[in-house]
């Protein structure tokens, strides 16, 4: 049982403080890389409904356990890939390290099922490594950049240079980000203690840490929610990593023309439980069509007539008409002792 709250929410390229942040008691269930909430009206789980209520999904997410928080105990953040960030409030420290561990535990597996490894510490750290590798080049380039504009005179060239620095920053924040991300779940593999904030909240830029100091929320949740939000090649990585498209195909007509008709290969599902499908990713679909144990869909045919039930019938009467049981099998021939004796290997001698 954990009590949640929304914290922080993605809108467009930017974060902001949800609007409606009350806390609200669920039992939740963590299914491969997928948060269920079930509503339950007591922390003893006698009124627990049977399908989830909510989802949220944790690929790519990162877990920090907030013990500063002023009002309530075993408080942690769950940042997500999709720009997104939630607290929750465990019964116990223990069950906050569990969570932590298990969810980061979780996404690491995960993080090594996409890339079709199955040494999980061993692809973390190769890929911490090659993290380090890039850092170290773009810090490079970053600072060349830097001493290129020191002496340059000329104004445009000067914006053109600072524009530079400025996505050399962007980059090495998500580098860093990225790094400390797979450090958290190699710490929860090996039951270590996560790393410090600090070696992260010491690389991010001074245009970020102004943004996040005027919502008040310099933290590493933060930060992570606000990378993700910022750059949605991070969650297009990690859609592809789970075999979802990188882009939408183009919407339909609403045209009943024949044309458009024809070029549907069969019908078309436009609103699965009450949500648009076109406005929906992969991930989301999946998790929806594997939790949920009622689905309400509406569908668009691609057919341009109504269907003709009674030829239907007539097709399916007839196939079951021309249907032919075989006959029962005939009583198996009776074999004779000498058919049987040479039948019998003889043992050895």
């Amino acid at each position: 049982f954990l009590s949640v709250k929304k914290w922080l929410l993605r809108k467009k390229h930017q974060i902001e403080l949800a609007r409606k942040r009350g806390w609200k008691g669920y039992w939740v269930c963590l299914k491969g890389t997928t948060l269920l909430f079930y509503p339950c009206d007591s922390r003893e789980g006698r009124s627990v409904e049977a399908a989830p209520k909510h989802l949220i999904i944790v690929d790519g997410a990162i877990m920090q356990p907030i013990p500063e928080h002023p009002k309530r105990d075993y408080i942690f953040c769950l940042s997500t890939a999709f720009g997104d960030a939630y607290l929750f409030q465990a019964p116990c420290q223990v069950e906050l390290e569990n969570w932590v561990n298990s969810i980061h535990s979780a996404c690491a597996a995960a993080f090594a099922r996409h890339r079709g490894k199955t040494g999980t510490l061993h692809l973390l750290q190769e890929e911490i490594f090659r993290l380090e590798k890039a850092i170290e080049s773009d810090h490079k380039l970053k600072h060349m950049a830097e001493l290129q504009q020191s002496v340059v005179t000329d104004q445009d060239t000067r914006h053109q240079i600072q524009s530079q620095i400025l996505q050399w920053e962007e980059n090495l924040e998500r580098l860093h980000c990225e790094q400390f991300r797979l450090r958290c779940y190699m710490a929860s593999l090996q039951s270590g203690e996560l790393p410090n904030p600090k070696s992260l909240l010491t690389h991010v830029s001074r245009p970020t840490k102004n943004t996040l100091n005027k919502l008040g929320v310099f933290t590493v949740s933060s930060f992570h929610a606000f990378i993700c939000a910022r750059s949605p090649s991070l969650l297009n990585n990690l859609l592809a990593g789970r075999g979802a498209t990188k882009r939408r195909a183009p919407l339909l007509s609403r045209s009943n023309s024949s044309s458009s008709r024809r070029s549907m290969q069969g019908d078309e599902i436009m609103v699965i439980n009450g949500a648009i499908v076109s406005d929906l990713d992969m991930m989301y679909l999946e998790s929806v069509l594997q939790e949920e144990q009622a689905l309400c869909m509406m569908m668009r045919s691609s057919r341009t007539e109504p269907p003709d039930l009674a030829g239907i019938m007539r097709v399916t009467d007839d196939m079951i008409d021309s249907l032919v049981c075989p006959p029962p099998p005939s009583d198996p021939p009776i074999m004779s002792e000498e058919m049987i004796s040479g039948l019998i290997v003889p043992a050895p001698g």
